[in-house]
């Protein structure tokens, strides 16, 4: 198993990004000041995405899991990429959907079978993982089912190991709040991180599966950090708050 990432430059996603930060801004919803908050502390994510799926994906059908809030489910439809996007409840950002005439279907994962049959190469899984609520095991099953033959996934999910959060636990502190958390559920719909892992243990559900891990990046892309922190997240990646994994269905 290889680690990819490096030194490698952002990709070149700026047109569409600043259209989505136009769409954002004439949403009337109340989600508005969640997405457009949500959007300032992510687009250096999304860039990072973009540059990972250009990095593997050729041609054929996408997947994105859980598309709320739409940004990155923006950027795929501006790229003209093949794609279809489930969420929970799209209706909470109903606006945004119709103006960007995005191809969304409602699905909650944990609690339905998905709509479709063994049809994509490609699954974007990012920022979900920590907050499946049921049966993780499960939901990898399900996106396997649909994946063809060495097709690809990607999942994106906060780091357990990220070394803030270590050093809070040696210190007897909490590096979590789960009611914050829950409270989401009424705030914003969606449940919040029930809990995080490490890149071992969400391999391990992978592979579990059927799936072959390909590589894997520490990420860190939050631009408010202080230099002290991105000193210590250059010299040890494995301490970076996020990671993404790519992994295929074997045959």
């Amino acid at each position: 198993m290889v680690r990819f990432g490096g030194n490698m430059s952002f990709a070149d996603i700026d047109i569409e990004l600043s259209n989505v930060r136009q769409a954002i801004d004439k949403m009337p919803e109340s989600l508005y000041d969640w997405s457009s908050v949500y959007f300032e502390e992510q687009k250096r994510r999304y860039q990072l995405d973009w540059k990972l799926f250009s990095q593997y994906y050729s041609s054929g059908k996408v997947l994105e899991v859980g598309a709320l809030p739409f940004h990155f489910t923006s950027i795929l439809a501006q790229k003209k990429v093949p794609y279809v996007s489930i969420d929970l409840a799209p209706e909470r950002a109903q606006f945004l959907v119709q103006v960007e005439k995005l191809n969304v279907v409602k699905c909650n994962i944990e609690l339905e079978d998905l709509p479709f049959k063994e049809e994509f190469d490609f699954i974007f899984f990012n920022e979900i993982f920590e907050h499946l609520r049921i049966n993780p095991i499960e939901v990898v099953g399900k996106l396997y089912s649909v994946l063809k033959k060495d097709g690809l996934i990607v999942l994106t999910t906060p780091n357990l190991n990220e070394i803030c959060k270590r050093l809070k636990h040696l210190k007897g502190h909490d590096f979590d709040d789960p009611y914050f958390e829950f409270l989401k559920l009424d705030r914003l719909g969606h449940m919040g991180h029930v809990r995080e892992y490490t890149l071992s243990q969400v391999c391990k559900f992978l592979t579990a599966k059927g799936f072959e891990i390909v590589n894997y990046e520490f990420r860190s892309f939050y631009d408010f950090q202080s230099i002290r922190r991105k000193i210590v997240y250059h010299l040890f990646p494995k301490f970076r708050p996020f990671f993404a994994v790519v992994a295929r269905k074997k045959g």
